[in-house]
């Protein structure tokens, strides 16, 4: 019989895509008072991997990451979720549209699990309506795709940003910053 032991707390970190008429400054002040303060972050850049947000967004659309120094058990993935979601009632327009969308994720030294409210064949349910999907992972120094992976995630932007956050947080698990 294998030994119980918990797993070694994840590196949280959000993927955030905002209207270009929202202040990244005042989206990242939000952040940091949900969330904590910031290890790393990457600059935005253009998000146009699809077209699924522009209806209710609008465009031009941007996206940056950010993950945080607090570590976290990814079986708070659910938790966090619904604080991102109700973080994103912030910055609905005057019909009630949002203009920032925040997609949280952990990243393990294995893995980059991200949270979602869609159920799909390969994604476990973690309670509360939210449901946790492995989107990359670790193998041979890099991020591997899944059949399942996102467009953007398969990007060089964000990988290179997982890799950087991925180190950082190999230096916090070995005892520093």
């Amino acid at each position: 019989m294998g030994k119980i032991k918990p797993p070694k707390p994840s590196l949280l970190f959000v993927a955030v895509t905002y209207n270009s008429s929202v202040s990244k400054e005042r989206i990242e002040k939000a952040l940091t008072r949900c969330f904590g303060e910031t290890l790393i972050q990457s600059e935005s850049f253009d998000f146009n991997f699809t077209n699924y947000y522009e209806k209710e967004m609008g465009k031009p659309l941007l996206k940056f990451l950010t993950a945080f120094k607090n570590l976290d058990t990814e079986n708070n993935l659910s938790k966090v979720k619904l604080l991102s979601n109700n973080l994103e009632q912030e910055f609905l327009d005057e019909k009630q549209n949002r203009k920032v969308n925040i997609d949280p994720g952990f990243i393990s030294e294995a893995r980059v699990v991200l949270a979602s409210t869609k159920n799909f064949s390969h994604r476990i349910y973690m309670g509360n309506g939210i449901f946790g999907e492995v989107t990359l992972i670790f193998q041979n120094k890099e991020f591997v795709s899944l059949p399942w992976t996102f467009p953007d995630y398969k990007s060089s932007q964000i990988q290179n940003f997982l890799l950087k956050a991925r180190a950082e947080y190999v230096k916090i698990l070995k005892g520093g910053f």
